[in-house]
C-alpha cells in the first residue's frame, strides 16, 4: 500500500479530498492531509507529497526540508477544485511509477 501526504495551508481543503481518496482506493492507498506547518512531522512515512495548488510555490523549498527523497508534486488545480479523487491517485500512480524507475 502506497502513502500520500497531501498538504495545505492548514490541512482542512486536503482532509475533504484525503477522505475521498482513499474511498477510491482503499486497498492501493492511503491518504492523509496535513497543513503545511505540519508536513514534516508526517512526510518521514510516506511514498509521495502532493500539494495543494494554492501553496504550490512552496514546493522547491519543501523538496529542501525534506531529509528523505520522496516525489513533492503539485496538484492539478482543476482536478483539486472539482474533488476528483481518481484523477489525483491517477497522477500520484503516474509519479510513483516515474520514480521508481530511476
Amino acid at each position: 500500500m502506497k502513502k500520500i501526504l497531501l498538504v495545505c495551508n492548514s490541512g482542512m481543503s486536503t482532509a475533504m479530498l484525503a477522505q475521498k481518496m482513499n474511498k477510491a482506493a482503499p486497498d492501493q492507498f492511503s491518504v492523509m492531509a496535513k497543513g503545511e506547518g505540519e508536513f514534516l512531522d508526517f512526510v518521514a512515512d510516506q511514498d509521495i507529497v502532493m500539494v495543494a495548488p494554492q501553496i504550490r510555490y512552496m514546493i522547491p523549498q519543501m523538496r529542501k526540508e525534506l531529509t528523505k527523497n520522496i516525489p513533492v508534486i503539485g496538484i492539478d488545480p482543476r482536478s483539486y477544485g472539482l474533488m476528483r479523487a481518481q484523477e489525483i491517485l491517477a497522477a500520484a500512480q503516474a509519479e510513483l511509477a516515474k520514480s521508481e524507475a530511476l
